[in-house]
C-alpha cells in the first residue's frame, strides 16, 4: 500500500497506519471551517479512491475487509451554540454531511462502479462529531486538527 500511495500522501497532508486506515491531518483540503461544501481538492485526492479499492479489495484482503469507514470529525465549537449539547448535535450533522459528501465523490468515480455491489457491502460513512478531539502538549484541543 505504501508502494502504491507513497508518494501521494504528504501530498494530500494523509498517513497510512499499517491497519490500513488512512487518515488526512489537514482537513481545510476538503471544507472550509465551519462548511459542509466540498472542496475540488477533496474531489482530486478521492479520485484516487480506485487504486486503494483495487489493492484492498482484490490484491491482498478480499476476505479480509469487514468494512471501509469514512469517518468526520468536528472540533468541539459552534459558534451561536448556546451549550455544549447544542455544538455537539450541530456538529454532529455537520460532520455528517461531510462524510455523505465524500461518499458520494467515491459512488461516482468511473473507475469502481463495476465493484458497487462490494463498496455498498463495506463502505460505511460516520459523522463522529468531536467525539474523538485532538489535543495539543498543553492540554488544550486542536481545533484545526
Amino acid at each position: 500500500m505504501l508502494v502504491e500511495f507513497g508518494e501521494g500522501l504528504p501530498l494530500w497532508c494523509a498517513q497510512l497506519s499499517d491497519d490500513l486506515r488512512l487518515r488526512f491531518t489537514n482537513t481545510e483540503l476538503f471544507f472550509e471551517a465551519g462548511d459542509s461544501q466540498r472542496r475540488a481538492e477533496l474531489v482530486n485526492i478521492l479520485g484516487n479512491f480506485s487504486r486503494y479499492v483495487e489493492i484492498v479489495a482484490f490484491a491482498k484482503y478480499p476476505e479480509e475487509v469487514l468494512k471501509v469507514r469514512i469517518q468526520g470529525h468536528t472540533s468541539s465549537f459552534w459558534v451561536q451554540a448556546k451549550d455544549s449539547d447544542e455544538a455537539d448535535m450541530r456538529n454532529m450533522a455537520r460532520s455528517q454531511e461531510r462524510t455523505r459528501a465524500a461518499l458520494g465523490i467515491i459512488l461516482d468515480l468511473e473507475e469502481v462502479k463495476y465493484e458497487r455491489d462490494w463498496l455498498r457491502e463495506k463502505l460505511t460513512v460516520n459523522g463522529l462529531s468531536s467525539s474523538q478531539r485532538i489535543f495539543d502538549d498543553a492540554g488544550e484541543e486542536d481545533a484545526q486538527r
